[in-house]
């Protein structure tokens, strides 16, 4: 499916194409051609987007422990983008992945725990986690710990630093709730919720 996509091999360049081998290969639970189905369908790339369909792919290809799937999955259901919300299951996914060493989900839940979106607020646990995805070599992990730097003040980036130190290395133990009242400064607040999602078009 890939020289499809690409024009590699010499064969010409087709996203239909590249869609209809990855379905077929999706049908027998190819893992990569399932995550490449929930890509495909949220960026509309070779099918009309439809994110409910792509949240569908990517529960399969979750199911299948892809950790890149259950991120784009909690991605989705975080930002209400398919017409509904589900902080806990994002929550519960992004720990899932970043248990696993997969650093777009440590930015992820480190979104989540900054902002105080579905779980307690804590600027620590957020700050570990940028530090732990940024030492992946991910530059977007240095970014957002830079940024975050800049939102806390002296004392509390030495708590956040000794908090790393005490904590070992591990990865931080968010839990769902309210906003924590030591969140950075004019951090915004999410709106929790769930709505239970439409029926996924996977067919």
């Amino acid at each position: 499916a890939v020289f499809h996509d690409e024009g590699k091999g010499g064969m010409e360049k087709s996203a239909k194409k590249d869609f209809e081998l990855h379905y077929k290969a999706a049908m027998n639970a190819f893992v990569p051609s399932l995550l490449a189905l929930g890509i495909r369908y949220r960026e509309g790339k070779g099918v009309p987007q439809d994110l409910q369909a792509s949240l569908a792919w990517c529960e399969r290809a979750a199911q299948n422990k892809s950790v890149e799937a259950k991120t784009m999955y909690a991605a989705i259901v975080e930002s209400g983008s398919a017409g509904f919300v589900n902080y806990q299951q994002a929550l519960g996914l992004y720990k899932e992945a970043a248990q696993e060493g997969f650093p777009a989900a440590m930015l992820g839940l480190g979104g989540m725990l900054e902002d105080g979106r579905g779980v307690q607020g804590d600027y620590r646990m957020a700050y570990q986690l940028y530090l732990l995805a940024s030492q992946t070599g991910l530059p977007a992990g240095k970014d957002r710990l830079d940024k975050l730097k800049k939102r806390l003040n002296s004392e509390q980036i030495k708590a956040a630093e000794a908090y790393v130190v005490a904590n070992g290395g591990k990865l931080p133990e968010a839990k769902p709730g309210s906003p924590a009242t030591d969140a950075p400064p004019a951090a915004p607040v999410g709106k929790t919720g769930t709505v239970t999602p439409p029926a996924a078009k996977a067919q």
